[in-house]
This record gives C-alpha cells, sequence and structure tokens, in this order.
C-alpha cells in the first residue's frame, strides 16, 4: 500500500537553540508542538549537544507515540592518544568543522542523564560503518512518564 505522507511532514534548519525561531516555525506551520525531531550526524558539532535536546524537549508533543528525538550519529569506540586535540583543529587545515571526537562512553553517559528524556534505543545500525575504530548509532530519546504513567511534559505543561 502506497501512502503519500508529505502533506504531514515538513523539514526545517535553524538554529536548535535560538528558541525565537523555533517558535517562529511553530507559528508558520501552525502547530503548538512537534511530534519528532531528528539531529542527523551533527550532533557532535554542537556547543552544546545537551542543551539542544532541551531546548527541542520543549517543544516535542507530549501526546502517545509522540515526543521521539532521533539522532544518527557516528561515534568513537577506541580513540588514538592526541586524536581528541586534533580532531577539532582539522577545521583550520580543510575548512571542515568536524567537531568534537566523541567516544562510545561519553555519549552513553550524556543521553542516559537527559532530564525529562529516556533513552529508548541506542545501538549500531546495521549496514552502517562498523568497525574497529568507529560505529554509526541510531539512538531514540522519548519524553520520560511520570509514576502514573502520564507523559511528563504533560504534566509539566499542566501545571502552568
Amino acid at each position: 500500500m502506497k501512502q503519500n505522507m508529505s502533506q504531514h511532514i515538513s523539514v526545517h534548519t535553524l538554529d536548535i537553540y535560538n528558541e525565537e525561531a523555533l517558535q517562529m516555525v511553530l507559528q508558520k506551520e501552525n502547530i503548538s508542538f512537534v511530534n519528532s525531531a531528528y539531529f542527523s550526524g551533527s550532533f557532535s558539532l554542537m556547543p552544546d549537544p545537551k542543551g539542544a535536546l532541551a531546548a527541542v524537549k520543549k517543544v516535542l508533543s507530549p501526546r502517545p507515540r509522540s515526543g521521539n528525538i532521533y539522532i544518527t550519529q557516528t561515534y568513537q569506540k577506541r580513540t588514538l592518544p592526541l586524536m581528541t586535540t586534533i580532531k577539532p583543529m582539522l577545521k583550520f587545515i580543510t575548512t571542515v568543522d568536524f567537531g568534537q571526537l566523541v567516544t562510545v562512553e561519553a555519549i552513553d553517559e550524556m543521553l542516559n542523564d537527559v532530564d525529562g528524556m529516556d533513552l529508548v534505543e541506542h545501538g549500531i545500525m546495521e549496514g552502517s560503518v562498523d568497525t574497529y575504530w568507529q560505529a554509526a548509532y541510531l539512538s531514540v530519546l522519548k519524553l520520560a512518564l511520570t509514576k502514573d504513567g502520564k507523559n511528563e511534559m504533560k504534566k509539566e505543561r499542566s501545571d502552568l
């Protein structure tokens, strides 16, 4: 069965730390929340990845089967000494910013410590990069549920 979903999907590129720009996108689309957000290979380039997740969390829909953040990114399984210093400096040689060297251990720790979000999936993507040194991961965070089974953001918004 072929379904045309294009009328239900819109893609926007913006500075995720600019809350005013994010609100303008929501107004333009005539919506209050987004169902999902996706970071594609850009997570290690962000100056404050955890802050980016917090910014997106504010506009995630509290409805069931919504409230997801998807991240696809390559992380280091092992590193050579000095690589954490060399990788960020490559932008001065190549004019391409490759971001910080992010290890699997560091991202595991960070993603498991996002307030109000649960890490529901974090694993190597089948058929993608998976070498001795690095692997491509799919990570999925979901709005956390409270003890009574309600979405945490729904509870926070009802307190307003």
